[in-house]
């Protein structure tokens, strides 16, 4: 019941109805009344040390014991402005530790650039515990040293795949380009950016996949043609004509090199060919051996080319008669 009462605001002028006169209760009551207060104004002093030395979660219990109450208005005001301040912190080293979890997470999928950022974080937040900044600075430490690793094994495996693109493999040096590219690995000065080897793989890949261009075809086929290739040459030109490649500026086209291809194996035929008079020749010869089907040959072959035969000579003709 003192308690209770004790909340009753209370003054020393509090008198006994009727007489004017202070009863024992009455003072009894006063002074339970002063203690009060006195013990309030206590926890909010101890709050205030708590908060500045960190202790934000004893801060909160303490000030959630004070009855306000019982305090000045001036205190009132002060005890207001220490649990926001409390609540702020509490909620700042709530942060840091979910920023050390964060890193935990990042280090586990070897996302090591973020751990560390996490962690740092943790470190860096004024109202963390020191048990959270503990184990951030030691998990920082752990992460720091797996990026080192994780470089020296991403630089030589940066190597592996110029190799690979300098060697004609491009389907290996895409793979090892993408994992790299994923693991945002930055290549030194003056190195080519994996993205950048990635769009000329892909360029040369879409290229292989549909075939020598008309002009490349074109090319082959001069090449072979100064060669003298003329067999490999008509199937370039051929198959450049039919991508609709005619030739190059002020350069023979397509058609031209065709045409000069037919010229020379025309006249190449004709070169190791027998003539019309080596014929009738060689039908003399075979008629007057009494080799006849031979003869007949000749002198067709040499009569299918026009030859006559010379002055008071049987034509092919006669002979086949």
């Amino acid at each position: 019941m003192l308690l209770a009462a004790a909340a009753v605001p209370l003054t020393s002028t509090t008198l006994r109805a009727g007489t004017g006169v202070r009863s024992e209760l009455d003072t009894a009551l006063v002074l339970l009344a002063e203690q009060a207060a006195a013990n309030d104004a206590e926890l909010l002093s101890r709050a205030g040390r708590q908060f500045s030395q960190g202790q934000y979660e004893d801060a909160q219990i303490t000030l959630q014991q004070i009855k306000v109450d019982n305090l000045p208005a001036s205190d009132r005001q002060k005890v207001s402005d220490l649990l926001n301040k409390v609540q702020n912190a509490l909620t700042q080293r709530q942060a840091a530790r979910a920023e050390f979890e964060k890193g935990e997470q990042a280090l586990a999928a070897k996302n090591y650039e973020q751990a560390i950022g996490f962690y740092r974080a943790a470190m860096d937040n004024r109202y963390a515990d020191q048990a959270t900044r503990s184990k951030a600075a030691s998990q920082l430490a752990v992460a720091e040293a797996a990026l080192q690793s994780a470089k020296a094994d991403l630089k030589a495996l940066y190597q592996e795949a110029v190799d690979d693109y300098r060697g004609g493999r491009l389907e290996q040096a895409r793979e090892k380009f993408t994992r790299l590219e994923s693991a945002k690995y930055k290549p030194g000065l003056f190195q080519r950016s994996c993205a950048e080897y990635l769009a000329d793989i892909d360029r040369k890949l879409a290229a292989a996949a549909a075939g020598p261009s008309g002009k490349d075809l074109y090319d082959a086929g001069v090449a072979a043609m100064d060669a003298g290739d003329y067999a490999a040459a008509r199937k370039k030109f051929t198959e450049a004509r039919e991508k609709g490649y005619r030739g190059a500026f002020l350069k023979p086209t397509v058609d031209e090199y065709l045409s000069r291809i037919d010229k020379i194996e025309r006249e190449k035929t004709a070169a190791t060919q027998p003539s019309g008079k080596e014929l009738y020749e060689a039908g003399v010869a075979a008629f007057n051996a009494g080799d006849y089907a031979t003869a007949k040959k000749k002198f067709t072959e040499a009569k299918d080319l026009g030859f006559r035969a010379p002055l008071f000579k049987q034509t092919p003709a006669q002979y086949l008669a």
